[in-house]
């Protein structure tokens, strides 16, 4: 999991506030049994309750998640899906292949003209 806080300024220039990663494993068992195992579920919540009151603590008015192929593909996404929106209080959304794809471009991108 990344979490990106950013704000744009006025000049339309995006900001860099603070960025860290969380490695749950989310994905660990799906290629072998195509679910999301409760022990990767469990951790990646409790990440995702971590992250949320990180983002809030540095004044985060808006909190956006994605979800990528691993959610995709398992069978118990609903439940993932439903329990990582009763963590963030709003929307989780599931990127599509081209979705991710994209958004990894630019994410690569927006990396090398950050500071």
């Amino acid at each position: 999991m990344k979490l990106l806080i950013g704000e744009f300024l006025p000049e339309g220039k995006f900001h860099r506030v603070f960025q860290t990663l969380r490695f749950t494993r989310l994905g660990e068992r799906i290629p072998r049994d195509g679910v999301i195992s409760p022990r990767a579920m469990e951790r990646t919540l409790a990440a995702l309750e971590e992250l949320k009151k990180v983002a809030r603590e540095f004044g985060a008015d808006k909190i956006g998640a994605f979800a990528t192929e691993g959610v995709r593909k398992a069978s118990n996404r609903a439940f993932f899906i439903r329990e990582a929106r009763l963590i963030l209080g709003g929307p989780l959304t599931v990127l599509t292949s081209t979705q991710e794809g994209e958004l990894s471009r630019n994410g690569a991108l927006l990396n090398q003209c950050l500071p």
